[in-house]
């Protein structure tokens, strides 16, 4: 496996272990070098888990709708960003991009 897609919260919820283990899995993604895809946001855990992952020199491609870039900070430090028309296209540009 070279890629995977991870859907997650842009939110940090109310559970303080789920930033553990979401740096966890961020560490065997970089080491496995298996490339992340995601929804693209600096926000939440998928934030933690971008950051994680390019803190270790994985590779990070965010997936955006357009329609969300006014509500969610987009990640700036991405290998990649992929902007999308909406969610819908945005699910299938993630099946499409593995």
């Amino acid at each position: 496996m070279d890629k995977i897609a991870v859907f997650c919260g842009s939110k940090m919820g109310s559970e303080p272990e789920l930033v553990n283990y979401t740096e966890q899995f961020a560490e065997v993604l970089a080491k496995e070098n298996i490339e992340l895809v995601y929804g693209g946001a600096q926000s939440g855990l998928m934030g933690v888990l971008a950051d994680k992952v390019l803190e270790k020199a994985g590779r990070v491609t965010g997936v955006m709708p357009v329609l969300l870039e006014g509500k969610e900070r987009v990640h700036s430090g991405l290998t990649q960003l992929i902007e999308v028309e909406d969610m819908q296209t945005r699910k299938q540009t993630d099946a499409i991009t593995l």
